[in-house]
Parts: structure tokens; sequence; C-alpha cells
């Protein structure tokens, strides 16, 4: 019984160390603090929200936090501590079934560090935009903590829109993740991964496809055409040099796909 207990601890506290997203690293150099920027007509007509969700199909974007080590407050620029996102109330204006979550998992991030918010869920909300807003918490040295609105026109002017789209609208089609119907299965075990998973896809035709691992920033990792036959097919996948995280394996013909999650925690 001990051991028992002892191993299910040890495999609940992989879990709890696995993050929930991945930081871009492009923006280990910029100013602060939420990237992308909002979208602004004028001054960054290619920033805000990019990937719309589709009505009863999962979605995800990651936004990355950039924290610098002072910010322009209360008319001074002031020595930052941190900054805190709530994790129930930090962003408003969410469609129903989407919520969110941050890599530190406390959504506290420290001067000088990257960090990452998940949105994440399926939506069954009305086809609308929604205009999203962060609550920032932001705590400088004197003045403890104090509540600002991101994006404003101080920090970062603009608007960070979120579309829902019908799952018939043609950009949900096009990015189905559960619309290749010659395969009825596919899974990774184990999962999460140490140095190799096997992944087994279960075909109901034979066919040639295309096999793409990606991290959730969408940057491609691994990716081979797979020529499957029907019934189970394997591969076994090298997650060796793959950092710790969350991606997502794909497997595609044309512009039918099929996606699942895999975690690797070494």
């Amino acid at each position: 019984m001990i051991l028992l207990f002892l191993g299910c601890s040890f495999i609940t506290a992989l879990y709890a160390q696995t993050p929930v997203c991945v930081p871009d690293a492009k923006y280990k150099d910029s100013t602060g603090y939420v990237y992308p920027l909002p979208f602004d007509a004028t001054l960054n007509p290619k920033g805000g929200i990019d990937k719309p969700a589709c009505i009863g199909k999962p979605y995800d974007f990651v936004f990355t936090l950039r924290i610098p080590d002072t910010v322009a407050l209360l008319g001074s620029r002031l020595r930052l501590d941190s900054i805190f996102v709530n994790p129930t109330t930090g962003i408003s204006g969410l469609p129903a079934g989407i919520t969110y979550a941050c890599n530190p998992g406390n959504c506290l991030f420290k001067k000088n560090t990257l960090g990452c918010v998940i949105l994440r869920g399926t939506t069954n909300a009305p086809a609308n935009t929604y205009k999203l807003s962060f609550t920032l918490k932001v705590f400088v040295e004197l003045f403890g903590g104090q509540d600002i609105t991101y994006p404003n026109a101080a920090l970062a002017p603009g608007e960070y829109n979120l579309r829902v789209l019908p799952a018939t609208d043609a950009a949900c089609r096009s990015s189905s993740t559960f619309d290749l119907t010659e395969v009825s299965a596919m899974s990774a075990s184990p999962n999460p991964a140490t140095l190799s998973t096997l992944i087994k896809i279960d075909a109901v035709e034979s066919g040639n496809y295309q096999f793409e691992v990606t991290n959730l920033m969408g940057q491609s990792v691994f990716t081979t055409p797979l020529s499957i036959q029907r019934g189970i097919n394997a591969l076994e996948l090298n997650t060796e040099d793959m950092p710790n995280g969350v991606y997502i394996y794909t497997l595609s013909k044309g512009n039918k796909k099929l996606s699942e999650k895999l975690i690797v925690n070494k």
C-alpha cells in the first residue's frame, strides 16, 4: 500500500510539473507585456488573435507574457516585482466554454521571466466576435498591487477579438481536427512520454498520409510521410530531444486532419 501510494504521488507530481503551454521564445527580448500584441488597424494590423474558434470543436490559443523589470505606472517609471493574472477573473469577455490556464500554474509572472496563458475549451456560444481583456495586477516596489486593464492606450493600444464561427464555416472545415474519416482512432502510449512513445493508428482504409508534431505555437518539431495499411499501424516517435511541454500530433490527407494531444515530461 505504501509503494502504491508513493507511486500515485509520483505520477501526480509528474502531471503537476507538466506545463499547460509553452511561451514563444521569440519574445524573450521584448519589452513586455502580452504577445502577440493587440490588433490595431494602424499600429499593428497583423496583431491580435489570428485563430478563430469553431462552434463544437476544441480550441486553443497561446499568449506569451514577457515581464520586464520596470513599468510605466502612476505617471512614473517604477521597479516591477511581478504581474498576476487571476486564474478565474483575469481575462474577461470569453465565450462560454472557453477557459484559460497559465504557465506558471499559479499565474504569477515574476519580473524578467517569460510565461504564457492558453485559451482552451469547446464553445457552443453564438457565432460572434468576442472582445477580450486582461486584468493585470501589477506589483511594484513601494506601491504594492495595482490593477490595470490590458490592452490600453498607454501600454498597448488595440483589441483582442476572438471570432467564434459556425462549424460549417469554410475556415472551420479546412482546420477541423476530426474530419479524417479514413482513420477511426489514433493514440499515443505512453502519454506523458519520456524518451519515446508509440503512435497507434487504426485505419479504415489504406492510403498515403502526412504525420506531423507541432508545439502549441504551431511550430513543427517533426514531420514524415506515412503509407498506412487498413487496420492497426504503429509509429515510434522519439521524444528524447523534445523539451517538456504539450504537443499536438496530426495525421493529415489533403485538407482532412485528425489531431491528438501529447505531453512530454522527462
